[in-house]
């Protein structure tokens, strides 16, 4: 039994078999009007971004009690939790004779890193390095050669 005016094998498969082999026209890689909607969608989110009230962002320039992923979002350059499912906040760096982590690659600390001008002296184990626990004391380095 036939179903409409097509004779020999269903359209899907020589659909198929026509994709195969037969040549077809190249299709457009982007419409015109699809170029115009994504060059919109990136004026309106240049403007967006130009129209940030102040210097402070939502990602960068953090300032202390602000929930951060990472020290580089923070002013004070420490991001810090106090556990390691705790809600990671900005703080300003460790003083002098205060408690600390050496600068790692992790950009989170337990204890932050001292201010400049500081050195953190402390045990330094390769555990502690893993596992983000190498504390020490703030110490000023030219105070200490005296």
């Amino acid at each position: 039994m036939q179903i409409g005016p097509f004779k020999g094998p269903p359209p899907q498969l020589a659909l198929a078999f026509c994709h195969l082999t037969c040549q077809l026209p190249p299709t457009p890689a982007v419409p015109d009007t699809m170029e115009k909607v994504l060059v919109l969608l990136l004026v309106a989110l240049v403007a967006v971004a130009y129209a940030a009230p102040g210097p402070r962002g939502l990602l960068i320039n953090l300032d202390d009690g602000e929930i951060c992923l990472n020290s580089m979002q923070c002013n004070s350059k420490c991001c810090q939790h106090d556990t390691i499912l705790g809600i990671a906040r900005c703080t300003h760096k460790a003083m002098e004779n205060s408690e600390c982590s050496p600068k790692t690659v992790y950009g989170v600390y337990y204890r932050c890193p001292c201010e400049r001008g500081l050195s953190c002296e402390g045990d330094k184990t390769i555990l502690g390095a893993i596992t983000n626990t190498n504390y020490g004391i703030c110490l000023d380095v030219g105070r200490s050669k005296e």
